[in-house]
């Protein structure tokens, strides 16, 4: 999809950091909005800038504070402009910053509910699906 036509993560604290109503980000149909939500998107981008790809749900270090606190605003900046570029430079500069910083580092548990999930539908998959060249 062109990046002109969605909007990243990082972009939408941008956003929010310079006007924009951080209400009107969210999922609808859930109570899931505003600039929580939005940091949340942010942990996801960089997850899968690190191709760690997590559920809608699975936020994790900074994302599951109780709202956002002043003391990391500066944090979150530079996390949204990682999101926003997502280029190589972007990639090193994120890596430095999670060997530094457990908060921004995927939990091992939530990396093991992943790979359990995965093999999961890989098991239920092959299981209706033959293989290649079976009967």
């Amino acid at each position: 999809m062109p990046r002109t036509r969605f909007l990243v993560a990082g972009d939408a604290w941008k956003a929010c950091r310079t006007g924009a109503d951080a209400t009107t980000f969210g999922v609808a149909g859930t109570p899931m909005w505003g600039l929580i939500e939005v940091l949340g998107n942010v942990m996801q981008d960089l997850a899968a800038l690190q191709k760690i790809e997590l559920l809608p749900w699975g936020w994790y270090g900074v994302a599951t504070e109780d709202g956002v606190e002043v003391r990391d605003v500066a944090l979150f900046d530079s996390l949204a402009e990682l999101s926003h570029l997502a280029d190589a430079g972007a990639i090193v500069t994120l890596q430095s910053l999670v060997d530094s910083n457990d908060r921004l580092r995927v939990p091992e548990e939530t990396l093991a509910a992943i790979v359990a999930a995965e093999g999961a539908s890989v098991a239920g998959v092959s299981a209706v699906t033959p293989a290649p060249g079976a009967p």
